[in-house]
């Protein structure tokens, strides 16, 4: 289907500039400033942010499509998400701490997640 048949635009996400360099990241950042050669205007803890942001659609996605019987690939989200706590753990520890009730907000969608892939009917065949 396409947009003049009902369906609606696709909204593009905010990137994630914070995969390791030469890594493949589930997280899309071909619009990342740097890589685009513009300035980077954002603190460390809006980066941060933005990821984690980007991380809980995926994870919400993830289970939307779980529940709706399709398969999902996560594999790598583990180290994604590694990395970005690792990149968390490099902010002040005032800025850190801001960030907890998004972490836990993180894990409750994971478990989410994890309860949807739990439930589902074994794959055909």
């Amino acid at each position: 289907m396409t947009e003049s048949a009902g369906m609606p635009p696709r909204r593009t996400l905010p990137a994630c500039p914070l995969s390791p360099p030469g890594k493949d990241s589930f997280i899309p950042i071909g619009s990342n400033r740097a890589m685009r050669g513009q300035e980077d205007t954002e603190t460390p803890l809006a980066t941060v942010q933005a990821c984690l942001d980007q991380f809980g659609r995926t994870l919400g996605i993830a289970r939307s499509l779980v529940r709706a019987g399709k398969r999902v690939d996560l594999t790598g989200l583990d180290a994604e998400m590694g990395y970005v706590c690792a990149r968390t753990l490099d902010l002040p520890p005032d800025q850190g701490r801001s960030l907890r009730p998004v972490l836990l907000g993180l894990r409750a969608e994971l478990d989410a997640l994890s309860g949807a892939l739990a439930t589902r009917a074994p794959p055909p065949g």
